[in-house]
């Protein structure tokens, strides 16, 4: 063989290898050994796919005002059975809220909240609840408002229909309806039951120890009223109340929770100006229009989910186990006890 022939035909043979793979260089170029040809071939690697962490479905039962002051993620344990609560409610401020990621329990508490507007919707004014046998027990007081007592809503459980209590934004017949107060007599709070429903578990459950009482029922002293003062008033020092519980109506909402102890909204203009304009019919749909209160930094009234706040905040808390899901930015260090 001549030398040309053998160099075609040894061509030929790294042509047939480089088609199949064996060697990376093309016909006629230079050669390549088997360990780069395979580490210059391409390797393709499966995408993989990712699960997004799900999104609170909660934020719509509290006001932008209450999440921007980033509320407690559990419960507060002493700090909301507070046994030191004054006839202006619970003062420990805003309170706890466990996020909610799952769409069945949004809703579910979501129903619970409008059956609670629906019943408040039947008292519509003081005088309704006096036509219904409510009586008065305290006047208009800031903070908690006027509570008419419905004997006939006395129940040994928690019955969202029947709110021991209805609270008003004024004195007079035509004060309009602000919220409900529920009280049950148990010595444990009605949160701590496990099957509870999930309006029980989420309301802050407060009592008060000494209200002075005077024979019409009217509360005219509040927690630890001093004795002597108390019956030279012509009432009676009282024992614990029962564990008691507040809704605040959406038309006057509190910016410290929608089940708080206390609404700050309903502060000593409310009751002023209720009570100067009674015959005013709007005060049935806006009966906190009188508030001289504001809430920064932005504090609407409106529901929902600040823009700025992560949709997930709060989700790593509470039980919920997901380390990914904390926003580095809004730790247990940066909620403090919020004044409690």
């Amino acid at each position: 063989m001549t030398i040309e022939a053998h160099k075609r035909s040894r061509a030929r043979v790294v042509c047939i290898a480089a088609a199949l793979g064996l060697a990376a260089a093309a016909c006629g170029g230079s050669e390549s050994t088997g360990s780069e040809a395979a580490e210059e071939t391409p390797t393709t690697v499966a995408p993989t796919t990712t699960t997004p962490p799900p999104e609170r479905c909660d934020w719509e039962m509290n006001t932008v005002g209450f999440w921007e002051q980033e509320p407690p993620t559990e419960p507060l344990d002493e700090h909301q059975h507070a046994e030191g609560a004054h006839s202006q409610g619970n003062e420990h401020g805003i309170q706890a809220w466990v996020p909610l990621d799952d769409p069945v329990a949004c809703a579910d508490l979501g129903k619970q909240i409008d059956a609670m507007e629906q019943v408040a919707a039947r008292y519509p004014t003081l005088q309704d609840a006096s036509d219904a046998g409510c009586f008065t027990a305290t006047v208009y007081i800031p903070g908690i408002a006027a509570h008419l007592y419905c004997t006939a809503h006395h129940t040994s459980g928690t019955d969202i229909e029947r709110p021991t209590m209805l609270l008003y934004g004024g004195n007079k017949p035509e004060a309009p309806i602000v919220g409900l107060s529920y009280m049950v007599y148990t010595d444990d709070a009605p949160s701590d039951t496990a099957d509870a429903d999930a309006w029980v578990r989420y309301m802050p459950w407060h009592f008060h120890q000494g209200l002075c009482i005077n024979k019409d029922g009217l509360v005219i002293g509040g927690d630890n009223s001093d004795k002597a003062r108390c019956e030279a008033a012509g009432g009676t020092v009282a024992g614990r109340t029962g564990w008691m519980g507040h809704y605040w109506l959406k038309n006057c909402p509190s910016p410290d929770g929608v089940f708080s102890a206390a609404n700050p909204r309903l502060d000593s203009g409310v009751g002023q100006f209720n009570d100067a304009n009674s015959t005013d019919a709007t005060l049935v749909e806006s009966p906190c229009q009188g508030t001289t209160m504001t809430i920064e930094p932005s504090g609407a009234d409106a529901f929902g989910r600040p823009d700025e706040m992560d949709p997930h905040w709060g989700l790593g808390h509470a039980g919920h186990g997901d380390e990914g899901h904390v926003d580095e930015g809004h730790g247990d260090e940066g909620q403090g006890d919020h004044d409690h």
